[in-house]
């Protein structure tokens, strides 16, 4: 006697994916929410995008109250090159806010939570041989100080029109930093962005990294995580794009034997591929346990 084997999914319904109790996870940043106002960014709980994120760690990272009172917690300096400035303006400056809105808790405190942002501007036609350094330095005491102290931060970079050259934000000392980058690459300009995070044992550090390239235009976007931290990768929003993105993802830790050897900083490059407006694979890299 046979039987009839068949499933009957005529009454089967699709009650969401896999969300771990929380909210689904949206793949593509486009569909993500963002925004300027911080009560659109509940503190996280059950997230997916979270969920490997040691939360309990970073809540000063959500804390605006705690963040907006912090005073001198990391210092911002950047070497001289020809052709390009670096400026300190006051959070009304024009120029900021200009390249997409926060789109997690974190980037908003960011946003919220600075005094002073730290302007770079490559010149239309300027093509220097020399990286430009910035040096992002945390001034706290020890891990305690950082976790009773946090802070925010904002950069702005514009490659004005047919420049080409490298930036590097090389992060340092000990902190906890919550940070927001806006990127802007003009037609026909080359940028290659590093960042690199250096930080003391047990430093925090948060950051979005927002991008606007024009046409013809050209950004290399670098991660380098190298000391025993807690570091969340850079999330990287293409807000607009019409020229060319590529977006190197977290790399692998540097072991302690290479934690002091200088980096060499890369040269611009004209090649670079087609990227999605996605994410950085790894959310968060964690160097040393961070519970």
């Amino acid at each position: 006697m046979s039987q009839n084997l068949a499933t009957d999914h005529s009454q089967a319904k699709l009650v969401g994916a896999h969300s771990h109790g929380g909210p689904r996870y949206v793949s593509s940043r486009a569909d993500r929410k963002t925004s300027f106002d911080l009560a659109d960014f509940p503190i996280p709980t059950k997230e997916e995008e979270w969920r490997f994120t040691p939360r309990k760690r970073f809540a000063p990272l959500f804390d605006l109250e705690a963040v907006s009172a912090a005073k001198d917690q990391v210092k911002v300096t950047a070497n001289q090159v020809e052709g390009i400035s670096v400026q300190n303006v006051e959070r009304t400056d024009e120029r900021l806010g200009q390249v997409g809105q926060p789109g997690d808790r974190a980037s908003a405190v960011a946003w919220n939570g600075f005094n002073q942002a730290t302007v770079v501007t490559i010149g239309a036609g300027v093509q220097p041989k020399e990286a430009l350094v910035v040096e992002i330095t945390g001034q706290a005491k020890d891990a305690d100080d950082a976790a009773a102290h946090p802070s925010a931060g904002h950069l702005r970079i514009i490659a004005e029109t047919g420049s080409k050259a490298t930036v590097v934000l090389s992060h340092k000392g000990m902190a906890y930093y919550t940070q927001g980058v806006e990127v802007s690459v003009a037609p026909d300009a080359e940028l290659t962005l590093v960042t690199n995070q250096e930080w003391d044992d047990h430093a925090l550090h948060a950051s979005q990294h927002r991008v606007e390239v024009g046409a013809n235009a050209t950004l290399k976007h670098v991660v380098v995580s190298w000391a025993a931290t807690c570091v969340s990768a850079p999330s990287w929003a293409l807000v607009a794009k019409v020229g060319t993105s590529t977006p190197t993802a977290c790399t692998s830790p540097m072991p302690d034997s290479t934690k002091n050897t200088a980096p060499t900083w890369p040269t611009p490059s004209p090649t670079a591929t087609h990227a999605s407006p996605t994410r950085a694979p790894c959310r968060v890299k964690t160097l040393t346990p961070c519970g």
